[in-house]
């Protein structure tokens, strides 16, 4: 059954965000460390735009691997992973979007519960280090299963599914949301080209995080 047409309101009491490539623009470092991941193991080299179709498909860096015929242990993989994506942060240095914080602060002020779901093992970190941590209930990191932690988050704060929504920049995320049952917001401008966002139809979506507080507030 298709899911209904969602007006431009948005009528929830907590806001789950992905970090990377969502509230956390690590976009070129990224791509840089799966670059370099993909020519160490394989060989060949990988275009920006080549691995944004790749991004638009992939959950996390093992279904990347797996996609590229890479065969080695998760654990050797997210070693090698962290070791590039160090030496790419210093090469391109990371940032918040530039809306980031101040839409963190009027989203708590209307009252909205923020969380972080994530399959980055060091987004907590990242967020200690730009002074955000406050603005977050609830963080989960190395996230292996966002459905299943997005119904756990339901539990967590004793809401139904409907009264939460998820924010990330991949279709993957999108889906996840989906399957766990709760709204649902497609985050533009982050890994992929808005082609294979929209594409992944969901029910609502944005490109600045200010239109976040503005859409509670219709």
């Amino acid at each position: 059954m298709p899911r209904p047409k969602k007006s431009k309101r948005l009528d929830v009491d907590v806001i789950a965000f992905d970090w990377d490539g969502t509230l956390f623009n690590n976009v070129n470092a990224s791509y840089e460390t799966n670059r370099g991941l993909l020519k160490r193991y394989t060989g060949r080299d990988l275009g920006f735009n080549e691995w944004q179709a790749m991004a638009a498909k992939c959950t996390d860096l093992i279904s990347f691997c797996a996609m590229n015929g890479i065969k080695e242990s998760p654990q050797k993989l997210e070693e090698e992973f962290y070791g590039l994506y160090g030496e790419a942060c210093e090469a391109n240095v990371p940032s918040l979007f530039r809306d980031t914080e101040c839409a963190l602060r009027e989203l708590r002020e209307l009252g909205v519960k923020l969380s972080i779901l994530s399959n980055s093992h060091i987004c907590e970190d990242e967020i200690g280090a730009f002074g955000i941590r406050g603005y977050f209930s609830f963080i989960h990191k190395g996230a292996k299963d966002k459905t299943l932690a997005l119904r756990e988050l339901s539990r967590r704060y004793v809401l139904p599914a409907a009264r939460i929504a998820y924010v990330d920049d991949i279709p993957a995320g999108i889906q996840h949301a989906k399957d766990a049952g709760v709204v649902s917001i497609g985050r533009l401008g982050g890994y992929v080209r808005d082609y294979y966002m929209r594409m992944a139809k969901p029910d609502y979506t944005i490109r600045e995080l200010k239109e976040l507080p503005a859409m509670l507030r219709v």
